[in-house]
């Protein structure tokens, strides 16, 4: 569900959050407020996840009214993801029971199909951040790899194998444990770690090939234009609340 305040002026936990971020600070007011769920009996539900520690919205302990709302039960978010999860005993697809429905004017419609056509000329899918974190991992550490690491790797690769053939000729006393053991050349000694890296540098490139399967998409594909669109004012607070399926 998605919703945003009619009032400007309005500010509440939501819109301190947003107003910290530049491009979330240009509609403040405008918030995703994750799933909703429907269920047999809300306060039931509500019981069953306190007692597992969920802690739930009650009237007069939010600034957003939604959030303890009588047709809605909403938790408090997520210390980890700042998520809320909702629960409704109502059917979704009673309008009537959720509260009073408008229209869309005709700009209304055209700002929102000219966006569609946006989005399927740029072969765009809604994402949310289950996958947009992962998947902005999956690039960070590709980079960090091909960019850093490898060739800091590579460039030690290359001062010990230069070492190796420089010191070849030295001779040394092996060792065992606390004893004397086979003679070898101090180059010799050095190559064996020239071989441990060119091992990495292996395992190092065989890992690129997960990381460049990136995970974008995959959770809520296509979610913001494939789903249908059911506008409700709850309240005469809000300016629209959005029912999403996939």
């Amino acid at each position: 569900m998605l919703l945003e305040l009619l009032s400007p002026d309005y500010v509440d936990d939501l819109r301190r959050l947003n107003m910290i971020y530049p491009l979330a600070r240009k509609k403040p007011n405008a918030r995703y407020v994750d799933e909703i769920y429907h269920t047999k009996d809300r306060v039931e539900t509500r019981k069953v996840l306190e007692s597992h520690n969920v802690r739930f919205h009650y009237p007069g302990e939010t600034e957003n009214k939604l959030f303890s709302d009588g047709h809605f039960l909403f938790t408090v978010p997520s210390d980890f993801t700042y998520n809320r999860v909702g629960y409704a005993s109502e059917e979704f697809d009673d309008l009537d029971a959720l509260g009073q429905q408008f229209q869309l004017t005709a700009p209304q419609l055209a700002t929102l199909e000219s966006k569609r056509h946006w989005a399927t000329s740029m072969a765009c899918t809604t994402c949310c951040r289950n996958d947009s974190f992962p998947w902005a991992m999956y690039i960070a550490a590709a980079l960090g790899v091909t960019e850093r690491l490898m060739p800091a790797v590579k460039q030690l690769r290359q001062g010990l194998s230069a070492r190796a053939e420089e010191w070849k000729d030295i001779v040394k006393i092996g060792r065992t444990d606390m004893q004397d053991a086979t003679p070898i050349t101090l180059g010799q000694e050095v190559s064996g770690y020239v071989g441990m890296l060119d091992d990495d540098l292996e395992r190092l490139a065989d890992s690129l090939k997960d990381l460049y399967r990136l995970v974008l998409g995959e959770n809520l594909l296509t979610i913001m234009f494939a789903a249908i669109l059911i506008f409700i004012m709850v309240g005469g607070m809000f300016d629209l609340h959005r029912r999403m399926s996939v």
